[in-house]
């Protein structure tokens, strides 16, 4: 397996748990999705320019895992749509697009894809 950087949190929670969250008080201006903010300004955008790295790379997307803390920052920046619940309520899963989000207790966003090195997951971390 490779992979960069990350480290550990305290958070433990499910798509579920963080998507009824309450909002901080120091909430950043709401980006609607679909908008093109600068690259880099927030982590909606970090996270919508590596994805299209990736496809445009050729990787296959597997899946990404976030804490609660990325979940609810996203949910801030880009509105509470962002991440959905499977529709189908027999199904524990999330989606950012057609990618599906696994919660997680590491801090930022993983990535995990198929195709960077031969037989081997790997992935990519946005902060």
């Amino acid at each position: 397996m490779a992979f960069v950087g990350g480290t550990s949190s305290l958070y433990r929670t499910s798509p579920i748990g963080a998507a009824i969250a309450p909002k901080a008080l120091d909430t950043p201006t709401q980006i609607t999705p679909g908008e093109a903010p600068e690259a880099g300004e927030t982590l909606f955008a970090r996270l919508n320019i590596k994805l299209a790295e990736l496809r445009g790379r050729g990787y296959r997307l597997q899946w990404m895992e976030m804490s609660q803390k990325e979940m609810i920052t996203l949910f801030h920046e880009a509105g509470e749509e962002v991440i959905r619940l499977d529709p189908d309520p027999s199904v524990d899963k999330a989606w950012y697009g057609d990618v599906e989000v696994r919660a997680s207790e590491r801090e930022c966003v993983w990535i995990w894809l198929e195709g960077e090195v031969p037989g081997e997951p790997s992935v990519h971390v946005v902060d």
